[in-house]
């Protein structure tokens, strides 16, 4: 959920020279890396799909929110002007 990502940058900004704060940073950098390069991602058509019909979760499921992706966008731009 994008709002987690996004709790976990506002913490980051708040407490950027401690070690919690630096490793709330990389938890969401990794976070959405793996996501972009993941099964999830729509690598043609662009996006994230919603879910996934396997337990590895590499074939999403047919559809993509556009109320999630466009809170992905905001995520991503965050984690991006902060790196």
């Amino acid at each position: 959920r994008p709002s987690e990502i996004d709790f976990l940058l506002r913490y980051y900004h708040r407490y950027r020279d401690t070690d919690k704060g630096k490793y709330a940073l990389k938890m969401c950098v990794i976070t959405l890396q793996r996501m972009a390069s993941g099964g999830m991602y729509d690598h043609i058509g662009g996006g994230f799909h919603r879910y996934s019909v396997d337990e590895l979760w590499h074939v999403p499921h047919f559809e993509k929110m556009l109320y999630d992706n466009a809170q992905l966008i905001v995520t991503y731009l965050h984690a991006y002007q902060i790196t």
